[in-house]
């Protein structure tokens, strides 16, 4: 009876430890997936002859239309993180568009390393908030549509070369009332 015990504890140990190794090898498989799609940017970049990848720039997304009508009353209705920051909304409406023509962004404090983005159309009143937060701030101009999430200049300020694995900077453009992925540049190589 031990012996059959212990038979079934290794088989059992076994199974368990089959389960672990290849547990570990599906993580590293994702790991090695996502370094080598991180990379395939500036490998890109070297077949074009660059040293650096081309990032976009405020310039190649201008918005020609400038708001000058009153603003229209917050539909506090229109996004779930409305009512939660209707005060912070409120108060940065109030000094105007500052992004993407008749847009305002907002973006309030949610925890450590982390801002939300609401984004307020003056014009409509209507709120969005972006999928995602920001660890170290946005930027953005009045006439643009671009926006940076995690701008390279304040996270080499911030890090300076021991920047965490997990931050990237992300370059989005504001279109149809949704923020569409330009192109996202990791970080991982700087650990």
């Amino acid at each position: 009876m031990m012996i059959l015990l212990k038979q079934n504890w290794f088989k059992l140990f076994i199974v368990v430890l089959v389960f672990v190794a290849t547990g570990i090898s599906i993580q590293w498989g994702f790991y090695a997936l996502n370094r080598e799609m991180s990379a395939t940017i500036g490998e890109q970049a070297a077949v074009n002859g660059q040293n650096e990848v081309k990032v976009p720039g405020f310039s190649d997304f201008l918005i020609n239309e400038e708001f000058s009508g009153v603003p229209a009353e917050v539909d506090l209705a229109s996004n779930p993180d409305a009512a939660r920051y209707r005060t912070i909304i409120k108060d940065g409406i109030a000094e105007g568009p500052n992004f993407g023509g008749h847009y305002t962004i907002i973006s309030p404090g949610c925890g450590t390393e982390c801002q939300q983005i609401i984004i307020v159309d003056q014009a409509t009143g209507k709120v969005y908030s972006a999928p995602f937060v920001a660890a170290e701030g946005v930027k953005f101009v009045k006439n643009s549509s671009l926006l940076v999430v995690n701008p390279p200049e304040i996270i080499k300020e911030v890090y300076e070369d021991k920047v965490p694995g997990w931050l990237s900077t992300g370059y989005y453009n504001w279109e149809d009332n949704k923020l569409i992925k330009l192109i996202e540049i990791d970080y991982w190589w700087k650990q």
